[in-house]
């Protein structure tokens, strides 16, 4: 929803008429929706469907080029903040290796004590 929000601020600062193109996006996304789509992925679909809308074909590129920008935006400021390093990233195994590692010195010190 955020991305679709960033598209039609695009879609209105090229329409003109905010009360006009909220009414223009809003029947755009529903086919949109009605056809099938859902995810991200398909929002160049939607931003097809509002293109069409503008009859200057510079202002359409422009429209595109900037929407397209607003889901590369939106998409890379929501990915969550991973953890830098090796040790970060692969504590998971990096403990479960140090586990397997601590069993067999024991059983190998075991294994030894027993045999004389």
């Amino acid at each position: 929803m955020r991305i679709r929000e960033e598209i039609d601020f695009c879609f209105s600062s090229f329409y003109g008429d905010l009360e006009y193109d909220k009414r223009v996006c809003d029947r755009a996304f529903n086919k949109w929706v009605e056809r099938g789509y859902r995810g991200p992925g398909e929002l160049t679909i939607y931003i097809e469907m509002l293109a069409d809308h503008l009859s200057v074909p510079t202002q359409q590129s422009i429209f595109r080029n900037l929407a397209n920008d607003c889901i590369t935006l939106v998409k890379k400021n929501r990915k969550p903040q991973t953890e830098e390093g090796f040790v970060a990233r692969h504590k998971f195994q990096l403990a479960l290796n140090m586990g397997i590692l601590l069993l067999l010195i024991a059983v190998f010190y075991l294994g030894k004590i027993s045999s004389g």
